[in-house]
């Protein structure tokens, strides 16, 4: 009877002592496991949109030829160009799985860095052009009523995935806005200045 006791007590505490290795070695590997999805979310992210830029990239330059020659027939299917980049990012970057993880923090500067060159050469690009495009209304309901929320949900998109990137985009943007603000682009505006 004496020997049961302690052979029993010895099983149950050889027991516990066994088993904690093994949960220290799935904490490592959801760990691991999630420092990949870390770095597949950033790596998606930046995809996403380094794409929205090179088409950017590839429209603006045709809008900045129209200065002096602004016409609705010219204008709004570059810009839709722009609003059919901004649909095309906004779905990609829906449709990024987040990685439920605890305490893995993301770097998202370079995200930060393409986004605000999108935010940049878009309000470089339209500056010229501001009195000219804003007379015409259908341009200017495509820029306010359509860019605006895209944009704007563009940053909120990649704020939420990656945290911390909006005061990034903030310091590389911030001498922009006047002009954004000109565009009608107050969501995007908004968003930049409510930090």
């Amino acid at each position: 009877m004496f020997f049961t006791r302690y052979a029993t007590a010895f099983l149950l505490s050889a027991a516990f002592v066994s088993a904690a290795p093994t949960a220290k070695r799935v904490d490592l590997e959801v760990d691991a496991h999630a420092q990949v999805k870390k770095h597949d979310l950033e790596s998606e992210v930046q995809g996403v949109l380094s794409t929205l830029k090179a088409t950017t990239d590839g429209v603006l330059p045709q809008i900045t030829a129209t200065v002096g020659n602004v016409s609705e027939d010219v204008i709004t299917p570059l810009l839709q160009q722009v609003v059919d980049a901004l649909n095309t990012a906004t779905s990609a970057l829906n449709a990024i799985e987040v990685p439920v993880s605890v305490g893995v923090t993301v770097n998202g500067d370079s995200a930060a860095q393409i986004l605000g060159g999108v935010i940049t050469d878009v309000s470089d690009t339209l500056a010229p052009v501001i009195d000219e495009v804003l007379a015409i209304p259908a341009v200017k309901e495509l820029i306010q009523g359509t860019i605006n929320p895209l944009l704007n949900t563009v940053l909120t998109t990649v704020n939420g995935l990656l945290p911390g990137v909006l005061p990034v985009v903030v310091g590389l943007v911030g001498n922009v806005t006047g002009v954004l603000s000109s565009l009608g682009l107050g969501s995007v505006v908004g968003t930049l200045k409510g930090l």
